[in-house]
């Protein structure tokens, strides 16, 4: 449709000497994904729930523009069956 915006978001984790884990919400642009919220973990796995991460997703989405819409992208390390 014309005049539609969108903006796709990726959520990673990296681990950093297998007791920090970073996770990140990125902007996709260009094939690239550009950092705009993270935290970091004392956490010795990739894999956090989501009660981990909901606070960042909160103050991402005050970040965010309101006049397009919002493509999020995760893989299955998020996955949270609680």
């Amino acid at each position: 449709m014309r005049g539609e915006h969108w903006l796709y978001l990726a959520l990673a984790t990296s681990l950093q000497w297998d007791q920090y884990c970073i996770v990140r919400i990125s902007v996709v642009f260009r094939g690239r994904a550009v950092p705009i919220a993270w935290q970091v973990l004392a956490h010795g796995s990739r894999s956090v729930s989501y009660a981990t991460y909901q606070d960042l997703l909160d103050k991402t989405a005050l970040l965010l523009p309101t006049q397009c819409q919002v493509v999020f992208l995760a893989d299955r390390g998020f996955a949270d069956t609680n």
